[in-house]
């Protein structure tokens, strides 16, 4: 399972985090992201703050990783605090061999052999997230927002068919609630439609998390770390909605969807119906991109939702 930087900001929530653990009553492995964001002392967006930009990428990756490792070891004390034996591994330790492209490591190779050892030790072993081991025996991140993918990648390692992202949101939305304030949860939605919402800048979980996911056909739950409770499922099961997703940036619509002509054709009708006009259309690998004037943006907005409950988006 993996921790956002929200669920680990403040020793509260690390309590809550410990008992969401506790719950499950078995051996576990919990990746961790950086405790909180930008403001939060060891977020990576803060630590990046601490220099100009004048290091290398090398060196860049050792600082940022610094967030996650310091997740990781306050989690095992908290964990072995409440009596719960646990260990936080270290880079070298986790399995994730990379190649040697610093701040975008590519995975080249797993291996489970020392973070199964740890596990027979422990209960619960602490994994920072986003980081692996580059041919050179360094410190490598897997690139920004990516400890998603190292829930999947040690999902692999350890053959589960499942594994679960606990966030600071109660699941997949079809738009971000910055965009609308009148929006769904999914209930359940397939790889490739997960996949299409990353390519409208809609990323809940990173891209390459999913891609590995469907590729290794492991399934992912996403859960609110408040309540615990299942908020979205992704794996082969598709939802099957005319209109996926949605999300406006500046003056351009993006919609995803796996029949965009006939998203363009009831979009336009209804439009024609309230006078109002868009332009540059572009459709591509079941993308519609289209502007519009920050004057008509609301209504635009009001007339996509109504197309998706016409077409039982609503549960």
């Amino acid at each position: 399972m993996k921790f956002g930087g929200d669920c680990l900001s403040t020793p509260k929530n690390q309590l809550i985090v410990f008992n969401i653990i506790k719950k499950f009553n078995c051996k576990c492995v919990v990746i961790t992201s950086a405790m909180g964001r930008m403001g939060f002392p060891y977020s990576t967006d803060s630590l990046l703050l601490l220099t100009n930009n004048n290091i290398s990428l090398k060196e860049q990756d050792r600082l940022l990783a610094c967030g996650e490792i310091i997740s990781s070891i306050r989690m095992s004390e908290v964990l072995n605090e409440n009596h719960i034996k646990a260990y936080s591994l270290s880079f070298s330790e986790l399995g994730i061999n990379c190649n040697d492209d610093y701040s975008h490591g590519k995975v080249i190779f797993l291996n489970n052999e020392k973070i199964l050892s740890k596990l027979k030790e422990n209960d619960v072993l602490l994994c920072p997230g986003f980081i692996g081991k580059s041919l050179d025996n360094e410190i490598i991140t897997l690139g920004r927002g990516n400890s998603d993918f190292s829930c999947v990648l040690i999902g692999k390692m350890l053959k589960q068919k499942l594994v679960y992202l606990y966030k600071n949101v109660d699941g997949v939305y079809h738009t971000h609630p910055s965009v609308y304030k009148q929006f769904m949860l999914y209930d359940y939605i397939s790889y490739e439609e997960m996949l299409l919402l990353n390519q409208i800048d809609f990323n809940i979980v990173s891209l390459s998390c999913i891609e590995f996911a469907k590729k290794n056909h492991i399934t992912i739950e996403i859960r609110n770390y408040l309540t615990n409770k299942l908020g979205t499922l992704i794996s082969s099961k598709r939802k099957n909605d005319l209109i996926i997703g949605f999300n406006i940036v500046d003056k351009t619509v993006k919609i995803a969807s796996f029949n965009c002509l006939k998203v363009q054709e009831i979009l336009k009708n209804e439009l024609l119906k309230n006078h109002l006009f868009i332009k540059n259309e572009i459709i591509e690998n079941n993308k519609y991109f289209f502007e519009c004037s920050k004057s008509i943006i609301l209504m635009v907005k009001k007339i996509i939702l109504t197309i998706m409950e016409k077409n039982q988006l609503y549960n």
